[in-house]
């Protein structure tokens, strides 16, 4: 699935800006999509993630078809193992078509093991929305909330490691959508994509973050 920095690092003036940067602009858009979250109705929340499960499956398949191109050595891994299990099929008395169907899932599961694990989470967290009538997403969404600027911050920090998944906080800004939109909090947020994308603004941002969070603290 997409996240945060997938839609900042489109916008012109981003790239000039530090991690640290990034993250402060980040942290107060989860802070604030969390607020929205947490007024819209169990209802909303519930019509939202239905609306958005279909939209995941089909980039999940789109990404599945495009692998060979968008990660290339990673194919060719896969590709190699079943391959070997055609070849070694007589001796292991397997030669069904669907064994090396499964092989290479397996492969393709396991040569991305932190993406793999981000899509399983994800699926748990939809499966338990649906079934809570999204109470789980509303828990979040107070979580993130009380979490306040240091917590937000380094929930989009991504992971860099090559198997722990980034944040669930990232798929939670992007699949749960307010379909109630609260004003005040789409001014904020449009301020901050707004500012993301211009040039040489490092000084404006913090002055930005630091009174978004004053704000916070004095409601």
């Amino acid at each position: 699935m997409s996240i945060i920095s997938d839609f900042f690092e489109t916008m012109t003036g981003v790239s000039d800006k530090s991690v640290e940067t990034t993250l402060k602009i980040e942290g107060v858009l989860l802070h604030v999509r969390a607020r929205q979250i947490i007024e819209q109705t169990s209802k909303d929340t519930v019509l939202g993630v239905c609306i958005g499960v279909p939209i995941a499956v089909v980039f999940e398949i789109l990404r599945f078809i495009s692998y060979p191109l968008t990660n290339t050595f990673r194919f060719l891994i896969c590709v190699s193992v079943t391959v070997l299990v055609f070849f070694f099929s007589d001796l292991l008395v397997i030669s069904e078509a669907k064994t090396y169907t499964y092989t290479y899932l397996i492969t393709y599961v396991l040569s991305d093991i932190k993406s793999s694990i981000s899509l399983i989470r994800v699926f748990m967290f939809d499966i338990l929305d649906l079934v809570s009538f999204g109470k789980f997403t509303k828990l979040y969404a107070k979580f993130v909330v009380s979490a306040g600027r240091e917590g937000c911050e380094s929930m989009v920090r991504r992971s860099e490691t090559w198997y722990q998944p980034d944040s669930l906080a990232l798929n939670f800004y992007t699949s749960r959508q307010p379909l109630r939109p609260i004003s005040s909090f789409e001014s904020i947020e449009s301020e901050f994509i707004e500012i993301a994308g211009v040039e040489n603004t490092g000084d404006i941002i913090d002055e930005m973050c630091d009174h978004y969070w004053k704000d916070f603290k004095d409601t």
